[in-house]
């Protein structure tokens, strides 16, 4: 779909898109690329904030305004600390862990009013066409076992791992870690079995063998859910690699290979 409208750029949970556009912008997520590779983030922010409020404010970056849903410590630290850096105006929403309550559901009704308010406050910038892809994913080789990436974002320094992965005969034919708002349950969601039951119908659809969790070391939210992914409530087996700013790639390979080993296995389950 082409949209030629202002844009909003927008991260976290829940991003309410429909009013954004009803008051005539574009929610965009901004595309995270550089995460830093050699350090965590400025000021104890983590790479993939660092690298947002970086996306937004880069030269050419065409954003009205940034709307940000989060239940996220390390995401909201980007709104104490990065807010000033920002070039466009921040809003942040608050996102209830859980959903259904009368209270949750009056706290998501202020917080829309809070955010119809100021999106009637920010002046409507140039028109961009942009491009919205539902899903990303990598084109599968002959050979070869089919994986699944999963984690916060991919940072430069993952993409020397993915290299790895496919040199050890993993192939990773589908990318779970960047997806457009709406398109992937919230993993931090309570309950998030919804998130799971998203884990499992697209591996199911992608015919992957495995997956390979991409561990960074500042995200709370995936090291709360590592204990299930293992457990298998995906219904297939999980590699988890902790990657961060430097990979030991060394040891990462060990690993890797172990689990193509593991999926050679007629019926292969568990973890390594």
């Amino acid at each position: 779909m082409i949209d030629s409208r202002p844009l909003i750029a927008v991260t976290g949970p829940l991003v309410p898109c429909d009013l954004i556009r009803a008051h005539g912008f574009a929610p965009v997520a901004p595309t995270l690329r550089a995460c830093a590779s050699g350090a965590v983030g400025a000021a104890g922010v983590c790479a993939v904030a660092q690298s947002w409020a970086d996306a937004v404010s880069a030269d050419g970056a065409v954003f009205s305004a940034a709307v940000l849903t989060t239940r996220c410590d390390q995401i909201r630290r980007t709104a104490e600390t990065l807010r000033d850096r920002l070039r466009v105006p921040l809003f942040v929403m608050n996102i209830p862990a859980t959903r259904g309550t009368p209270a949750a559901e009056r706290l998501l009704a202020d917080e829309r009013r809070r955010l119809d308010a100021f999106l009637s406050r920010v002046p409507p910038g140039p028109s961009v066409s942009t491009a919205a892809a539902l899903e990303q994913s990598c084109a599968s080789e002959p050979d070869g076992h089919r994986v699944g990436v999963f984690g916060c974002c991919l940072t430069d320094a993952d993409r020397t791992v993915l290299s790895m992965l496919d040199e050890v005969g993993l192939r990773v034919v589908f990318d779970a870690t960047e997806h457009p708002q709406g398109t992937r349950p919230f993993i931090g969601q309570r309950p998030n079995e919804a998130f799971f039951a998203w884990l499992d119908r697209r591996g199911r659809k992608a015919r992957l063998a495995g997956w390979v969790l991409l561990r960074q070391p500042w995200c709370d939210l995936i090291h709360a859910e590592v204990f299930r992914l293992k457990r298998g409530e995906t219904g297939l087996p999980w590699l988890v690699l902790e990657t961060g700013a430097r990979p030991t790639l060394a040891a990462l390979r060990t690993r890797a290979e172990a689990f193509a080993e593991l999926l050679e296995q007629a019926g292969g389950g568990g973890d390594v």
